[in-house]
């Protein structure tokens, strides 16, 4: 529909978030816990198709949904949330997610210094 190949988690994730509910449950079973990197990619894929999308309300939850599942500290994390912040406009909320990265890297200045220049 959107241009974008969705898994089952990612579609549950964003359904979930949607709804302000939390999608640990369903992308979770007792049998399978997954691993970080599985998790990350589920936020990653999320946040991508958030900014296709321009959705704000989404980003937004999708930020909250990131900070309660631990996950906020991760450069690639944040990185993505920064870039999807400046896809929707938020630059505020970009500046804010840019200056609490302790440590930027260069796919950080670049989309920082991308989204500045753009707007």
């Amino acid at each position: 529909m959107f241009g974008v190949s969705f898994d089952y988690c990612t579609r549950v994730l964003i359904r979930r978030l949607s709804t302000q509910q939390h999608f640990s449950r369903e992308c979770h079973d007792s049998s399978s816990q997954q691993s970080y990197m599985e998790i990350s990619q589920k936020f990653y894929q999320a946040m991508k198709a958030c900014s296709s999308l321009t959705s704000i309300p989404l980003a937004r939850k999708l930020h909250a949904q990131l900070i309660s599942t631990g996950l906020d500290s991760s450069i690639f994390l944040q990185n993505h949330l920064l870039h999807m912040y400046s896809a929707c406009s938020l630059l505020d909320d970009a500046s804010r997610v840019f200056y609490s990265i302790h440590n930027p890297n260069v796919f950080t200045w670049n989309t920082m210094i991308n989204r500045l220049l753009d707007s």
